[in-house]
């Protein structure tokens, strides 16, 4: 009888495993979220990404199984993000592309209730409404933000979290002001 891992315990990693990974990954979730989804630590994932990246110079056949499951794992979850990427910047344009007034974007919601009597007879009633949903893009794109900063990172002036106030502004102004006579003072001497 041969073993299928001698010599020691079997890896974590699994297919089934790469599967969970993957679909969490799908949704936007970061990398460390898709990690706990599947009980792994985040640390044990990073290991795994960074046990493919090490593989992938290697010729196929001098990998490992372990390897291959870890490039395995890599490629699924490229291709997930990428997938889940498209998702929201298909809702991005979608939400920002406007509509003919004659095909609005709409939600259905059904509510059903059910009522029994005292002589034990039972009633339902089933209410369904349909509303207009406004073209609102701005969801989507926080979470494009969000998971894919590096792609659509802004670029330009970093806003600050809170305003400052006239007095700070003034009190720098008044800074530069000085900064600038001392200066001149400078050249003059």
């Amino acid at each position: 009888m041969t073993q299928v891992h001698p010599g020691g315990r079997p890896p974590k990693l699994t297919k089934a495993i790469i599967a969970t990974i993957e679909t969490v990954i799908r949704t936007g979730m970061p990398q460390d979220e898709a990690a706990r989804c599947a009980d792994v630590h985040p640390a044990t994932l990073r290991n795994w990404l960074q046990r493919a990246t090490a593989a992938t110079p290697k010729k196929p056949r001098d990998r490992s199984p372990h390897e291959r499951l870890c490039l395995e794992l890599r490629a699924r979850m490229d291709k997930a993000a990428s997938e889940g990427l498209l998702r929201l910047w298909s809702a991005v344009l979608d939400a920002g592309t406007p509509r003919p007034a004659d095909r609005p974007r709409t939600i259905t919601v059904s509510k059903t209730t059910t009522q029994t009597f005292a002589n034990g007879e039972k009633s339902t009633t089933t209410v369904t409404e349909t509303r207009e949903v406004p073209h609102d893009w701005r969801a989507a794109m926080a979470l494009v933000d969000r998971r894919f900063a590096t792609l659509f990172a802004a670029t330009g002036v970093q806003v600050p979290d809170e305003a400052p106030t006239i007095d700070e502004c003034l009190a720098v102004l008044e800074r530069v002001r000085e900064a600038e006579q001392a200066k001149k003072l400078r050249l003059v001497q």
